[in-house]
């Protein structure tokens, strides 16, 4: 989830806003969780499996829009715990890369080890909640998040 939108100074009022947009991404989108959460529970599953940083290789297929690198989102989150990430592409968030891009992907897998992709489009929201909508760092008005 993105969220955008002035801060200012007056916290009593951003978190009324903030308390707003979040009932609304949360009724268009139930069960939604921030990044930390979902990287957590799917860590933790991998690890049942053995799948861990040391023996994987981590892909990502996600919009290259550049509010998916923010702090907290989740492509953003995985690459720093892998220590890197291999682009596949991802307007949309449909890997890209075809054949030959998946083939170099699978000669940088360490040896016996592991493919761990994050893959999936994207929405943001304004501080008001409007779906689709963001507000960047120099910017004053708000923009598509995803345009594609």
């Amino acid at each position: 989830m993105c969220i955008s939108g002035d801060q200012g100074s007056d916290t009593g009022f951003v978190f009324y806003k903030i308390s707003n947009l979040i009932q609304t991404v949360n009724a268009s989108f139930p069960g939604a969780m921030p990044g930390q959460h979902v990287m957590d529970k799917a860590l933790a599953q991998l690890d049942k499996y053995g799948i861990g940083k040391e023996n994987s290789i981590f892909g990502q297929s996600c919009c290259p829009d550049e509010i998916n690198s923010d702090a907290g989102h989740l492509p953003k989150l995985m690459a720093t715990y892998y220590g890197h990430s291999f682009p596949l592409g991802g307007l949309g968030g449909a890997p890209f890369a075809g054949k030959t891009g998946f083939g170099a992907f699978s000669h940088h897998v360490p040896d016996n080890g592991h493919v761990v992709i994050v893959f999936g489009p994207h929405i943001g929201f304004s501080i008001d909640g409007d779906a689709g909508a963001f507000l960047r760092t120099g910017q004053a008005a708000l923009s598509t998040a995803c345009g594609a």
